[in-house]
């Protein structure tokens, strides 16, 4: 599977996958708190505060029932280094 999609705002670039709450930030540039990481396809992995407490509320792993609540949109990354912004910070890498 491509590590990349195509957005129609930054064209060609690497997949992000977030959850439905930061993808709410990207239309309505409210912070909700962004928490990240990359997977081994280096894609970023992204949710918001909200659901960080409910990823610790069930021990910290990614449950299929978690998963459904989150939601995951795909955007790019460079749709998400809006999202990081707006959350106060910019560095991905």
């Amino acid at each position: 599977m491509s590590a990349e999609t195509i957005c129609a705002v930054h064209g060609q670039s690497r997949r992000a996958f977030i959850c439905q709450h930061l993808l709410a930030t990207l239309e309505d540039e409210v912070p909700r708190g962004a928490f990240w990481c990359r997977d081994e396809d280096q894609c970023i992995n992204g949710y918001c505060a909200e659901c960080a407490a409910r990823l610790e509320a069930v021990g910290g792993e990614w449950t299929d029932d978690l998963m459904a609540r989150v939601d995951v949109k795909l955007i790019c990354e460079g749709c998400f280094r809006g999202i990081a912004n707006l959350n106060g910070f910019s560095e991905l890498d």
